[in-house]
């Protein structure tokens, strides 16, 4: 095994810590924390969870399923009383205690390697992408559901029913509870064959009986959420909306959705290369996963190649499922360094001594890129080290009753900001980022209206909303033609990243304020034009409330 003495083991041990804090102690800059807020709200005062549509006025047929309640609960509080650092010191704990539980499950098979846990510690902090989402929760269950499955295979049988509570606290958190189901069905599979294949037909009946009552059982675990049946179907339903084309095209779906390889996930809405450190480690390290697998071929179970294979092809259709594919492979990750890199002579303990010096070297040039404000986060956006929600993605200013001395009802809002707007103002909004409740039709609809100016005026016409927000870098079109109609709408608040649009048929005594002019202070469009409108904005600097585009 690699020995590593004690003055390196807790140097090692400071410089995970120096970089999980460095990576951790962001900015919030998640578009899907307001509406996760804004539902907490609405369950605290309607005592109950939402069916109807609740938050958007163009979709109000739709029913929302929420299994994130408990999830949503907590961040609520969280926020109420310790703010955006309290919620991202919780960041910080849940990301140490999954590297903590994936060292767990390293030693339980053998990989005792404190090197090994090392590397593999530093490369799973640069993974993460830092935000505060109910997806870690559920790779802390999947955790938690594997060390069980582990302790059952190592004669602790009785423990294995504590998987029944652990589903009815997953299906009440994430609807990701399908991916625990799929684990043990692989496992029950597993069971099955191994009755036909093993001359211990005894034994292995008895684990076939067990695996298949504890997935029945985990099953009816399942139904106790506040939606039944519907909520156990959900994510299959979920599965169906997020895998069509509409969220998955190069140019319009969502990032997260991408698959692993597709380099145009290092695009941000401007068109520029902003090569996302996080995207490019869970590359690499998906390479050594499968390296690691075939290296330690002899160990491996047939239930072992077929999660590889089912959580592998989840990684690779959309990156933001990586987590759950090295959540998986941790045990095998460090089987491997320690068969590698194990006792050996000279040629073995200088690789090791290389291989470590490089990885610490890259986690402190990490630390120095945070500390000086080069590290980019989501969509190439730069991240302050400090804790607060970030201005270039939520629009703080909706919280000033001052900037806003009126109550809109209806606000049009582009993706990544109608929860924060629906949060902060109390409004119904046309779209936010719970794509996976909504119909795709409105999905599309958005995003004709981005670039295409009919279809950004047939949906204004449509939805006839008394006020507009406006990010600059993505709704460059909405922003120019709203400028062109100062006789129906009036510039009420702007900042370098937002415009806020009230509209005259419902305002009509708001006082004049100074207005965009066409040519001046944004490029007017054409026909021809229309689709680089949106680039063009978003390449040109901040600047202040006169000639920002300039």
């Amino acid at each position: 095994m690699t020995k590593m003495p004690k003055a390196g083991w807790w140097s090692g041990a400071a410089l995970l810590v120096l970089l999980a804090g460095c990576l951790g102690w962001r900015e919030i800059t998640s578009p899907d924390l307001g509406f996760h807020l804004n539902s907490a709200r609405w369950m605290l005062v309607h005592f109950g969870w939402p069916r109807a549509e609740p938050f958007l006025f163009t979709a109000s047929s739709c029913n929302y399923v929420d299994l994130q309640w408990l999830f949503q609960l907590g961040v609520f509080y969280l926020f109420q009383f310790s703010g955006p650092a309290g919620l991202s010191i919780v960041t910080l704990f849940l990301v140490g205690a999954l590297l903590v539980l994936g060292w767990c499950r390293m030693g339980m098979a053998g990989a005792d390697c404190p090197a090994g846990r090392f590397v593999i510690g530093v490369l799973f902090i640069l993974s993460q992408d830092w935000e505060p989402r109910p997806g870690l929760l559920s790779a802390l269950y999947l955790s938690l559901l594997l060390i069980l499955l582990d302790l059952y295979r190592q004669g602790a049988s009785r423990l294995i029913w504590w998987v029944i509570p652990l589903f009815l606290l997953w299906v009440n958190t994430h609807a990701l509870f399908s991916l625990g189901l799929v684990v043990l069905a692989i496992h029950a599979s597993g069971a099955v064959i191994g009755w036909f294949q093993e001359r211990d037909h005894q034994n292995k009946k008895r684990e076939t009986v067990i695996f298949g009552s504890l997935l029945g059982a985990s099953l009816l675990a399942c139904l106790f959420n506040p939606y039944g049946v519907e909520g156990l179907i959900f994510p299959f339903r979920q599965w169906l909306i997020l895998n069509s084309p509409v969220y998955n095209h190069p140019s319009s779906g969502i990032a997260e959705l991408r698959g692993l390889m597709d380099l145009g996930i290092f695009l941000n809405p401007d068109g520029n290369f902003y090569p996302q450190a996080y995207l490019i480690v869970r590359q690499i390290l998906f390479f050594l996963i499968f390296i690691a697998y075939v290296y330690t071929w002899k160990k491996r179970r047939l239930v072992d190649w077929i999660l590889l294979g089912a959580f592998a092809v989840l990684a690779w259709g959309a990156y933001r499922n990586f987590l759950f594919l090295l959540v998986v492979a941790f045990p095998v990750l460090g089987q491997a360094w320690s068969k590698f890199f194990g006792e050996g002579g000279q040629t073995k303990a200088r690789y090791r001594s290389w291989i470590l010096k490089i990885t610490a070297g890259f986690a402190l040039l990490t630390c120095l890129l945070v500390a000086s404000g080069r590290w980019y986060g989501w969509q190439g956006i730069p991240e302050n080290s400090k804790a607060g929600l970030s201005r270039a993605v939520i629009p703080l200013f909706l919280k000033d009753s001052k900037a806003l001395p009126f109550g809109p009802q209806k606000i049009m809002t582009g993706f990544g900001v109608g929860g924060w707007a629906a949060y902060f103002s109390g409004a119904r909004v046309t779209i936010d980022g719970r794509i996976e409740v909504y119909p795709t039709d409105l999905y599309q609809t958005y995003q004709a209206s981005l670039t295409q100016p009919k279809q950004f005026k047939r949906w204004l016409s449509v939805c006839r909303p008394e006020a507009v927000l406006v990010h600059h870098q993505v709704q460059g079109l909405w922003l120019e033609a709203l400028s062109l109609q100062p006789d129906d709408w009036h510039l009420t608040y702007q900042d370098e990243y937002f415009s806020f649009f009230s509209s005259r048929r419902f305002y009509p005594d708001l006082p004049p304020s100074p207005r965009p002019v066409a040519g001046r202070d944004f490029p007017s469009f054409s026909m021809e034009e229309a689709r680089k409108v949106r680039e063009h904005a978003a390449r040109l600097p901040p600047r202040g409330f006169f000639g920002w585009l300039d």
